[in-house]
């Protein structure tokens, strides 16, 4: 029982809170427990796929018989040896999901840069993937997003987002334009979003794209802070 406690631990949460950590989550967002363990659940089973694939090597016959253990006869290299490898897997998830999120960033700029040459002065996108790819760019921008919610009612809300949640339930906080109060936004009940101040982003995309980092992603500037004090 305390073996497969620790095991939990150490071969699920472990790994799925380096992978959450290093694609740029904070731990404190809601539901975040919940997608620490989706990840490590992803990372056990991407380790279990690949000692099957090994199959037969003495590697693999010892990962098999680790999990087979009890703590009396349990073998301390080859845990070691084991955790180190859902660590390195936790890692491969966190790093794929973050160049996932850049190369998605990079094709959204490009359509941004388009719409931007043709003169618009609005953009209109729905809820889904697209929605999260201009929110993107505004906080690589460091811009605020000044909005129009159209919900299926007919109604509208009209304000500056905040922030902006996508991580299983879609949703954003927003400064209402007329009353300044504090609207949590949930995107499964409006139609459509209009980006009213889209031309804000005009100015802040002629950097070249060797330029940007994956820092960048974590937090915008935040490559040029590290920079700054790797130089100091």
């Amino acid at each position: 029982m305390i073996l497969t406690g620790l095991m939990y631990v150490l071969f699920i949460l472990l790994p799925g809170y380096v992978a959450y950590a290093t694609a740029g989550y904070s731990v404190d967002e809601k539901g975040s427990a919940t997608r620490i363990v989706y990840r490590g659940v992803t990372v056990f089973f991407a380790v279990n796929a690949l000692f099957t694939l090994l199959n037969g090597t003495r590697a693999a016959d010892a990962y098999w018989e680790l999990l087979r253990s009890t703590p009396e006869n349990m073998d301390n290299a080859v845990f070691i040896g084991a955790l180190v490898a859902y660590v390195l897997g936790g890692l491969s998830l966190g790093w794929l999901q973050l160049y996932l999120e850049y190369k998605t960033l990079w094709a959204a700029k490009r359509e941004i840069k388009n719409w931007l040459s043709g003169g618009v002065q609005t953009l209109e996108v729905k809820p889904g993937n697209s929605l999260k790819r201009v929110f993107a760019c505004y906080r690589l921008a460091n811009k605020k997003p000044f909005v129009s919610v159209y919900f299926g009612s007919g109604g509208n809300v009209e304000g500056e987002v905040l922030k902006y949640c996508w991580n299983g339930r879609e949703e954003f906080l927003l400064r209402h334009a007329d009353t300044c109060e504090l609207v949590l936004v949930d995107l499964d009940k409006c139609n459509m979003v209009k980006f009213k101040n889209i031309r804000a982003l005009s100015n802040s995309f002629k950097f070249k794209k060797k330029e940007i980092t994956y820092l960048d992603l974590v937090h915008p500037g935040l490559s040029e802070v590290v920079g700054e004090k790797t130089e100091s």
